[in-house]
Parts: structure tokens; C-alpha cells; sequence
């Protein structure tokens, strides 16, 4: 190794890199929840369906990509959530782990080795073939535990649910046992989105016969359920005695007419920084293929964000940000960790700057809706596509009001 390659203590300089200073990673891009917003949220909620109904605050998927499903769950059980929902098992055992006792709905699928885990923590599961409700009956009486269970039927989304058929027959074989007990039977809306409701009218006429089929041949169905965001909002005819709620407590509107339904407060913003700007001569391109020219010589503003953090490259010329309380243009394809803005509105930008890319400004907003139709996805999509990279940070954990 040559000399000018070593310190004086005879080291390669680039074991010098441990005495750097460590870089702040949020300083590049973060995903901001803001929990008093989420309270308010939730007991709009709660308000809207009232106190018979029993309000499931669904926190799978990492609370729909914001994280810390508990920190989230704890919030929405304290403005008025009855019910956690949950997809998968470790989502469940997570709240559990976080010292949350109050019941658990999980919607996904599950299999007779999860049996142990459902009876030890009393998670209120769907059950969906008779092997699984026999294992879950046999640690539940060798453990003197009694599980409450729950079914689907499928009305029409032709997913996980069961057929009427099965379901009768599990439910049957619920009520010959005594160590477990059924919570629940529940179905999904194949579409909110549209003013029709004559399908989503359709589907209730259809789950209402296997009530009235479960009840004829004596048995409680337990808490009948379909509503979900959507749902609740279009159909307050159809709550019934639950409702699933995943959207609206995170300020997610479901379709455009039902924005005036019930107020949401936005839970969600995303931003990062000019990181480095440029000025582009007229005629030149910006990033890979120069699908955008300059018309005239442009100041370009950068950000170390792109699609590698979950900004997904559909949106490339297709979307804008908001510096300095103005909506700046994206221009160009969008890369793995940069994304390319026209600074034309925004003379005085500098580097450092704030770049909200979702949420509000100066009394302008960028929405999650906005962004997902321009990326041809919609929010939940594009909630969960935003990378670990990317920092969660909490606000006003302690502020959102009884």
C-alpha cells in the first residue's frame, strides 16, 4: 500500500470513515402520522354509526404503511374503536406483544398450526374449513380455554369466503361444541365506489338469507357484519351490529361524492428536501430518456426521493409538490432516489427547502387521493409501497382530544 494511502498511525485512511459523524436519515425523506388528527378521525366514526354499532379500527398491513400499528391501535381504542382488525397472525400477535387486551379480529386466513397462538391470546379469527375449527376445539379444551370464532360468506367477492353451505355446517359444528363459540358471520362489498348500489344491494339480500337460514335452524350468528370504509359511509342503512373501518380513520376519503359524508382530518403527510438544484438550458433534456425538454432556460430543483422509497414512477410528468405553498410541476422520469421539479413559480426556492409531496402547505393540499389516481392506483396501494427507507415520525401522540 502506497504511503500517501495511510494515516500516520500507519492505517488505511478509509478506517477513518467509523469517527464520521452519522447522518440523519430522516433528513431525506419522511412519512408523517399525526395522531390527534387519527382520534378525531375515529370518533367522527364512532359518532356516525353510534353506540349499538361496534367500530373494528383495522390496522393490518403496518397500520396501512404508516407503522407502529400499536401506537395506532392504542389511539383509535381510546376515541371509540370496540375491535382491532388484523389480516395475518403476526399483525395480531404484535398488538398482543404490545400489551393491547382488547379483542382482535383477524380476517385472513389461518391453518391448524396457528391454533395454539389464537387460544393463548384470544384472537377472534375467520375459520374457514372444518380440519382448522377441530384443532382449534381441541387446544381450546385442553387448554379450558373457549375461542370465539367468526365466518365469511361469500356474497360476490369470491375470495376467502365460504359457501353457504360450509358455512352452515361449520356453524353446526361451533354450536355441538362448547369450547368454542361463534362470534360473528361477515361478508364483503365488492363495490362502494359507485352511487349503483344495486349489486351492494344484491349481496345483502344474499347474506341476509343465510342469517335468516343460521337463525331458522337455531343459531346466533353472532355480529353480523359487511360495512367497510366505503360502505359505512354509502350504506348507513347496512351497518348492522359491526363495522370494519380501515380509510377513514386514517383521513382517506373512498369514493369523491362521499366527501361530504362525515369530515375527515388528514392523518397522513410525506415530504423531504431540495437536495440540489440546477439551472437547465433551453433545449436540454431532464433525467433518463429526456422525456421532458426545457422550453426555457430552468431552475431545477432535485430530491434524494424516487420509486426505489415507493414515489412511484407513474407519476413522472404526471404530478406536482408543493414548495413555498405553490404546486411545482415533476418533470422528467422519476428515478430510484431522485425526483425532478420545475422551480419556474418558485423563484426564491433554495436548497434545503421543505417538499411536501403528501399533504398541506401554506392552505394547499396535495392528497393521497390525488396521488394514487395519478399513479393508477389507489391510496391503500400506495400507502403500503412507501420503503422502510423512508422515516415515520409521530405527531401529537399526546394531543388528540377525548
Amino acid at each position: 500500500m502506497r504511503r500517501e494511502e495511510m494515516n500516520r498511525d500507519g492505517k488505511p485512511h478509509w478506517m477513518e470513515l467509523n469517527n464520521l459523524p452519522a447522518r440523519d436519515p430522516g433528513d431525506r425523506t419522511w412519512l408523517t402520522k399525526d395522531m390527534a388528527a387519527l382520534g378525531k378521525n375515529v370518533a367522527g366514526v364512532k359518532r356516525l354509526i353510534g353506540s349499538q354499532v361496534k367500530l373494528v379500527a383495522m390496522v393490518k398491513g403496518r397500520a396501512y404503511g404508516l407503522g407502529d400499528a400499536p401506537g395506532i391501535a392504542k389511539v383509535a381504542l381510546k376515541h371509540g374503536a370496540d375491535f382491532l382488525g388484523v389480516e395475518l397472525m403476526e399483525e395480531a400477535v404484535e398488538l398482543r406483544r404490545a400489551g393491547l387486551r382488547a379483542p382482535i379480529l383477524m380476517v385472513g386466513p389461518v391453518g391448524p398450526n396457528d391454533a395454539k397462538t389464537i387460544v393463548e391470546l384470544g384472537i377472534e379469527v375467520t375459520v374457514r374449513d372444518h380440519r382448522t375449527l377441530q384443532t382449534i376445539v381441541d387446544l381450546s379444551s385442553s387448554l379450558e380455554r373457549i375461542a370465539t370464532l367468526q365466518l365469511e360468506y361469500e356474497t360476490g367477492l369470491n375470495r376467502f369466503g365460504n359457501t353457504k353451505l360450509e358455512v352452515l355446517s361449520l356453524a353446526r359444528a361451533i354450536n355441538n361444541s362448547k369450547w368454542v363459540e361463534l362470534g360473528g358471520v361477515w361478508s364483503h362489498f365488492i363495490s362502494f365506489e359507485s352511487g349503483d348500489t344495486q349489486q351492494s344491494r344484491s349481496q345483502y339480500r344474499t347474506y341476509s338469507s343465510l342469517i335468516e337460514d343460521l337463525q331458522r335452524l337455531g343459531f346466533s350468528p353472532g355480529r353480523r357484519h359487511m360495512c367497510n370504509s366505503g360502505a359505512i359511509l354509502r350504506y348507513q342503512d347496512l351497518h348492522l351490529d359491526m363495522v370494519r373501518c380501515g380509510k377513514l380513520i386514517y383521513g382517506i376519503v373512498p369514493a369523491p361524492d362521499l366527501i361530504d359524508v362525515l369530515p375527515l382530518e388528514p392523518v397522513i403527510s410525506w415530504k423531504t428536501r431540495i437536495h440540489w438544484m440546477r439551472c437547465v438550458k433551453q433545449g436540454d433534456g431532464v433525467s433518463y430518456r429526456s422525456t421532458w425538454i426545457a422550453q426555457k432556460d430552468t431552475s431545477i430543483g432535485i430530491a434524494n426521493v424516487g420509486f426505489g422509497d415507493g414515489y412511484s414512477s407513474r407519476l413522472s410528468s404526471q404530478s406536482s409538490v408543493l414548495i413555498h405553498g405553490q404546486y411545482v410541476p415533476i418533470v422528467g422520469q422519476i428515478n430510484m432516489r431522485a425526483i425532478m421539479f420545475d422551480l419556474s413559480s418558485v423563484p426564491h426556492a433554495s436548497i434545503g427547502d421543505e417538499v411536501v409531496m403528501i399533504g398541506e402547505q401554506n392552505g394547499k393540499a396535495i392528497t393521497i387521493n390525488d396521488i394514487a389516481m395519478r399513479a393508477n392506483s389507489v391510496p391503500a396501494e400506495f400507502l403500503l409501497g412507501i420503503g422502510t427507507r423512508v422515516r415515520r415520525v409521530t405527531i401529537n401522540q399526546d394531543a388528540a382530544p377525548k
